[in-house]
């Protein structure tokens, strides 16, 4: 979530998969209920901590715990806001990649295919690159 520079909240969603299978699309079609499901979810889950399992807000690719306090008040003001306003889609089209810098890159042990070091899997023969 962030906030454009015109005052709006903007949520962005974005493909895990290398180069997309559509679930962004599908996503925002289904965002009310998905924001349902997601406030049902936060509070039933067994856990005990704040900072939440990887079943309900933990997220294995980050290092920073996460909060299912914090993760239900933002649920709650995006579900008010998907029913009093009618969010705007728009879709991305601009390579953003190409404006990171590339500092190194490494090669797939399977085909040698160049990777970046961000890359979790192969974009040629899809091997699950290995953290050095």
């Amino acid at each position: 979530m962030d906030k454009l520079p015109t005052g709006e909240l903007a949520v962005y969603l974005y493909d895990a998969v290398y180069d997309g299978v559509g679930l962004t699309m599908v996503a925002y079609e289904q965002m009310k209920e998905l924001l349902q499901k997601a406030l049902e979810r936060v509070p039933s889950c067994d856990c005990e901590e704040d900072y939440g399992c990887f079943s309900c807000v933990a997220n294995p690719n980050k290092e920073r715990p996460a909060s299912k306090h914090d993760a239900r008040l933002i649920l709650e003001t995006l579900s008010e806001v998907f029913e009093t306003e009618s969010p705007r889609q728009e879709t991305v089209t601009t390579d953003w990649t190409a404006t990171l810098e590339q500092t190194e890159t490494i090669g797939c042990s399977i085909c040698q295919t160049t990777v970046k070091p961000t890359d979790r899997f192969c974009p040629n023969c899809g091997t699950k690159m290995v953290a050095v």
